[in-house]
């Protein structure tokens, strides 16, 4: 029963509009009331068994009206609840005072409630509509009195008596709606102001949600703008933004089948080109251009476009890199009200627009990053593959001029010999430089190459009798101790390259000393051939002079 009741002093309906649904609340208390009067006079009429009269058939008529006022108003029909409440008194007021009406009664000040209702509840036209009705009801009334046997008044005779009444309530009626008109005015503008801020609230709202991520282009800038200009209930909206190259501004976004043509366009504006959309990259506030302003200014105007308003994108203090265009088809349409609750969206739209230019450009330097990184691994893996060619070209031109050497050594029982012995396993070694744990023939066999920046010189082998083998770190111990013998033997190598190309020079500088000692031709060519058989270690040494017989003789020119 307890829920019944607070269900039935309580809006069930959900009214988007904070403002409506406190007005509709209060509109039902006050429903509410006036049923409970109308109930009660009912019976007060019944018990008192006072004679039917027009007001009393009235009662159940005005309780139905209640009654379907309430259940509008539960359902979100506030306008209408309105109407029917000011109708229901205004009926009930009019057939409580007519049935005995006289004039000069003092019931008739009742008049001015539905005056009242209809000035708090109604719009304009609906006050001016019972304002005339209510003249004309005393106009009216006041003249059919003239029938009656009306007895002269204070006032003067009934003629008198009749025209003054008349006057009296007609300007009463007048002077209590002209305060109603104007003052509701205020209350009426403070409704819309109200409702028009809390729904700008509420796209304010959403956008800071949907601008999350947004693009700087595409489908979803354009879905943006769309559901924007539904929310704000404007003619168009249409977003440029800087080109990144030319700095020029390009439309990225538009609204409507005139804004995907505009799209396809695609068209740059040349910064001599004398638009609003440029005049706005070069300030920081807002540009509001009506239809009164001159032409040149109107230039960005639509078919359909009566007041434009041009919301510079920017972040910071930087300058704007990007316009927010909005367009209205109501001239002065944007009021102080309106941009104090457009700028923060516009705000919130440059963040999320920036964001997403420096989100691009940090994925871009990314992946010119990766793939500098990946060109610098290729170039590192073809410097290696260079480098073990020329190592192994080097070496393999080193160990070819030493043949007579002994290629490998063994140490058994605390001494070093000569071998030219190799084994299976070092064989592999040096087809594939990979290091090897085996047992062989009873013992366990530990073989590591001897790399050097990639590239096989040798292997060293260990063996060990019995039942232990070779550990992990033995392992690890063996290829460090191969990879410090790989630069020991590359620096005996750099070493011995480095005097032997000293011994040549020095051979060289001596024999050219000697040669420059002589400047006779027999005898230069016989040192010649001497120096070269000492420095060469040759046994027999030829020095001739001439041409191919091919050669073709060459005529001197005088």
């Amino acid at each position: 029963m307890i829920n019944v009741i607070i269900r039935t002093v309580r809006i069930q309906h959900p009214y988007d509009d904070p403002g409506e649904r406190q007005q509709a609340q209060r509109l039902l208390a006050i429903n509410l009331v006036w049923l409970v009067a109308i109930g009660l006079s009912f019976l007060v009429y019944s018990a008192y068994d006072f004679a039917v009269s027009t007001a009393t058939l009235f009662f159940p008529l005005s309780l139905f009206i209640a009654g379907l006022s309430h259940w509008l108003l539960q359902h979100g029909q506030l306008h209408q609840a309105r109407f029917l409440f000011v109708l229901n008194i205004l009926a009930a007021t009019f057939l409580s005072i007519f049935p005995d009406y006289r004039i000069d009664t003092p019931f008739l000040m009742v008049l001015v409630l539905p005056l009242v209702a209809a000035g708090l509840l109604l719009r304009r036209r609906g006050l001016l509509l019972v304002t005339v009705f209510l003249m004309a009801t005393v106009t009216v009334g006041g003249y059919l009195q003239y029938a009656t046997d009306m007895e002269p008044t204070s006032i003067g005779s009934t003629d008198r008596s009749i025209q003054v009444t008349i006057l009296l309530f007609d300007t009463l009626i007048t002077l209590t709606a002209a305060m109603l008109w104007f003052f509701t005015a205020n209350m009426e503008e403070t409704l819309r102001t109200r409702s028009y801020l809390s729904n700008l609230i509420d796209v304010t709202a959403r956008t800071s949600q949907t601008l999350v991520g947004l693009p700087t282009s595409g489908e979803e800038l354009n879905h943006f703008v769309e559901e924007l200009q539904e929310a704000l209930d404007l003619y168009h909206i249409q977003i440029f933004l800087s080109d990144p190259t030319s700095g020029l501004p390009v439309l990225q976004a538009s609204t409507g089948y005139m804004g995907r043509r505009l799209l396809e366009e695609h068209s740059l504006l040349t910064p001599e080109e004398d638009s609003p959309i440029n005049d706005a990259l070069r300030r920081k506030d807002p540009l509001v251009i009506g239809e009164r302003a001159p032409e040149k200014q109107r230039s960005g105007f639509l078919p359909a476009t009566r007041s434009q308003l041009l919301l510079p994108l920017r972040v910071g203090e930087l300058l704007p890199f990007g316009v927010l265009d909005l367009h209205s088809s109501k001239p002065d349409d944007f009021t102080p009200q309106m941009l104090n609750a457009l700028v923060p969206i516009s705000h919130q739209l440059a963040v999320a627009l920036y964001s997403s230019q420096q989100t691009t450009e940090v994925r871009s330097s990314y992946q010119e990053r990766d793939q500098l990184i990946e060109q610098i691994d290729a170039t590192q893996r073809e410097l290696a593959r260079i480098n073990r060619q020329l190592i192994g070209v080097t070496w393999g031109t080193y160990l070819e001029d030493r043949q007579h050497m002994v290629p490998g050594f063994e140490w058994q029982q605390g001494q070093v010999a000569p071998s030219e012995a190799r084994s299976e396993t070092i064989d592999q070694i040096l087809a594939d430089g990979q290091a090897r744990l085996e047992q062989r023939d009873g013992e366990h066999v530990l073989c590591v190459p001897i790399r050097l920046r990639g590239q096989t010189l040798g292997a060293l082998e260990f063996k060990r009798s019995g039942q232990a083998s070779w550990s992990a770190a033995a392992l690890e111990l063996a290829q460090a101790v191969a990879e410090r013998l790989a630069l020991s033997l590359e620096n005996a190598r750099l070493f011995e390259q480095a005097q032997t190309t000293a011994r040549r020079e020095q051979l060289v500088s001596q024999v050219t000393t000697r040669l420059q000692t002589t400047n006779d031709l027999t005898t230069l060519l016989t040192l010649a051939a001497e120096q070269f058989q000492g420095a060469l270690g040759a046994t027999h040494t030829q020095v001739r002079l001439g041409q191919s017989p091919s050669a073709a003789p060459v005529d001197d020119e005088v």
